[in-house]
């Protein structure tokens, strides 16, 4: 369960203080009144292509970092030719770096035919390439735990949040409160998708900021067609067609189309191996019979 889930379950309890007997009683009666999805480690090719992902980010905020400091150094008054050259070579270094990850997410998603094959078709989506892909995916871990959309978007941070009251209009922004990794990833592949005049996203684009929206939430809004569109795909296990998904509705049902595999749970050892299928978890399922109280003692 997400933390500030548990968190808003325990208010609604009545609970005001917060220690580890009123959090061990909290999460008891969650347990047992709900019937909640049982835990599932992830697979060893997504745990090791989120590590990648990462170090990939990483490596790449040190690449721009040295490659600002040789830009200043370049252009100051009194430039020193020494510090040029050890900057130089450590972006030589930084890309040598960035290449060897970039082959080994390559081959660590070749290693898995499923995988494999899913990511080739996540990046048939116009400006999704193989290190977006591999990044998104692996920072959900195969959109295992995620039931609609409406997940994946709160989760990533892309969900809108309102702050209106009255007569007043404050500003409407997103929450930002979820995966960074996911976001930052996102922008490129947005600002490609718009520039190559790729239809579905040009025409969302071209749609708000002709009401006068700003360039930046226009792409925000890209970002975030791109990756229900990745969940989409990686659902129904099928692969980009412009011209079908061109004809939907922003506010299409996204959920009819969430039949598919998940990659949850299968080792590299066992990969033919399906994992059993998850009760979902709501608010309106009790798994003790009727008649049963709970008492907490």
């Amino acid at each position: 369960m997400l933390p500030n889930r548990v968190k808003q379950y325990t208010r609604s309890l009545g609970h005001k203080s917060k220690n580890d007997k009123v959090d061990a009683k909290a999460l008891a009666h969650m347990g047992a009144e709900r019937n909640l999805a049982p835990w599932q480690p992830m697979s060893c090719q997504l745990y090791l292509l989120r590590k990648l992902t990462r170090e990939h980010e990483q490596i790449h905020q040190m690449h721009t970092e040295v490659s600002n400091r040789l830009h200043a150094e370049t252009h100051s008054m009194l430039a020193s030719k020494t510090t040029q050259r050890r900057l130089q070579k450590t972006l030589k270094l930084y890309d040598m770096q960035l290449q060897a990850i970039e082959e080994e997410i390559k081959a660590t998603v070749e290693e898995d035919p499923l995988l494999s094959d899913k990511v080739e078709k996540v990046t048939t989506i116009k400006g999704v390439g193989l290190l977006t892909a591999a990044t998104v995916i692996a920072e959900t871990n195969g959109f295992a735990l995620f039931t609609s959309q409406k997940q994946l978007v709160s989760y990533s941070g892309y969900d809108v949040v309102e702050n209106q009251s009255g007569k007043r209009n404050g500003k409407t922004r997103i929450f930002k409160q979820g995966n960074s990794h996911i976001r930052r990833i996102l922008y490129m592949p947005a600002l490609h998708a718009v520039r190559r005049n790729v239809p579905v996203f040009r025409a969302l684009y071209d749609r708000l900021t002709g009401k006068g929206k700003k360039k930046m939430l226009a792409y925000v809004a890209v970002q975030k067609k791109l990756l229900i569109l990745i969940y989409t795909l990686w659902k129904k296990n099928e692969v980009w067609n412009q011209d079908r998904y061109a004809q939907q509705t922003p506010k299409g049902d996204i959920q009819g189309l969430e039949a598919g595999a998940s990659l949850s749970g299968v080792s590299a050892a066992d990969k033919n191996t399906v994992a059993p299928t998850l009760a979902r978890a709501t608010q309106d399922e009790h798994p003790a019979p009727i008649g049963q109280e709970l008492s907490f003692r």
